[in-house]
């Protein structure tokens, strides 16, 4: 391989990686994370739900989530199913707004709706909860508006 066409190959390869990354990194902002971490270790569970929740009585927010065995259970191994609510109590409400903070952040909005209130993320708001090792982890992260 000659010098040129190897530079064209390494620049190509780095500009590659570096929209990879970009892309990867486009929610690492943390804004707040729940001090909660439930633990499971349901064999083979896999997150099917995952929402936040206002509770008005404990003014706090929090990220609810389920893992269920449903995608491989069987009539040995029945559905087990597992939910968890993480707090983040960074998360500010201001009832006039219906605004939820988080460090100077909008992170979501209350909309009241025929059946009850729900939350909803701001556009550039993404709600990670995920299971590393057997604990559960809550993060609210900031990113573009794409």
């Amino acid at each position: 391989m000659n010098a040129p066409r190897f530079f064209q190959f390494f620049f190509l390869l780095a500009a590659l990686l570096g929209l990879g990354l970009a892309r990867a990194q486009a929610y690492d902002q943390l804004v707040a994370t729940s001090p909660d971490h439930p633990t499971t270790w349901v064999n083979g569970a896999t997150r099917v739900h995952q929402n936040l929740r206002w509770s008005k009585e404990k003014n706090m927010l929090y990220g609810d989530v389920t893992y269920s065995t449903a995608d491989y259970a069987d009539n040995a191994h029945p559905t087990e199913s597992n939910d968890f609510s993480l707090a983040f109590p960074s998360v500010h409400f201001d009832a006039a707004t219906g605004k939820f903070t988080a460090n100077g952040t909008v992170v979501a909005t209350l909309q009241h709706g025929l059946f009850g209130d729900s939350v909803a993320l701001a556009p550039n708001i993404e709600l990670s909860i995920h299971r590393h090792h057997g604990v559960i982890w809550g993060k609210l992260l900031v990113g573009n508006d794409e």
